[in-house]
């Protein structure tokens, strides 16, 4: 027996609790300074973790 099952489109319209003025707010102000925050963080890990090193070089022979 074959047997093909369809499943009903639901589409949900549920309306955002955010006024287009909130949203905006939102866009404006508060993403801006959690993007500066992210990148400032982001900044001081990589000044903590130091320039890379060089593996071509043995620390114990010279360089030839």
């Amino acid at each position: 027996m074959t047997g093909l099952v369809q499943f009903e489109s639901r589409e949900q319209e549920t309306e955002s609790p955010l006024t287009p003025e909130l949203k905006g707010f939102i866009d404006r102000v508060i993403v801006p300074i959690l993007v500066e925050q992210y990148l400032a963080e982001r900044g001081a890990e990589n000044k903590l973790a130091g320039p890379p090193m060089d593996v071509t070089k043995s620390p114990g022979k010279p360089a030839a």
